[in-house]
């Protein structure tokens, strides 16, 4: 199960995608294949734990 944050501001819009262990592979795909949509870490895939976590561009 993948959990979507949505941070609404008066400028700004921001929001994170957190999936579970076994979408380590999933997240990768979306980052190599959407990477104009997300942050991209110079180390690769973010991990928080064992839980993948893409963060979206900021957006103005």
């Amino acid at each position: 199960m993948t959990t979507l944050g949505i941070d609404i501001g008066c400028i700004s819009l921001k929001a994170a995608l957190v999936g579970q262990a076994d979408d380590q592979d999933l997240f990768r795909d979306l980052l190599a294949s959407h990477a104009h949509l997300f942050q991209a870490p110079r180390d690769g895939l973010t991990l928080v734990g064992d839980a993948p976590l893409l963060v979206a561009r900021y957006r103005r």
